[in-house]
């Protein structure tokens, strides 16, 4: 799964961890709006990795926090 999701994070793939902003990140879900699960599965992957970035020191705060995603429908 995580493979597919990092797929899905092309954009930003040539983006230093560091420069990556709450905008780069907000446009990644709103191109899979359409896709409220699999939106929810990118915001999971991304909150991860950045908190580790944080956990590194890399980071002093998250850009995947605060991420606006489509309501899933049941």
């Amino acid at each position: 799964m995580y493979n597919y999701l990092l797929g899905k994070f092309e954009p930003i793939d040539k983006i230093m961890i560091k420069d990556v902003r709450h905008s780069d990140l907000q446009q990644l879900i709103n191109d899979h709006w359409e896709h409220a699960t699999l939106c929810k599965q990118m915001n999971m992957a991304l909150r991860a990795i950045f908190k580790a970035a944080l956990n590194d020191g890399i980071l002093v705060r998250n850009p995947a926090d605060k991420l606006e995603l489509p309501v899933v429908q049941k």
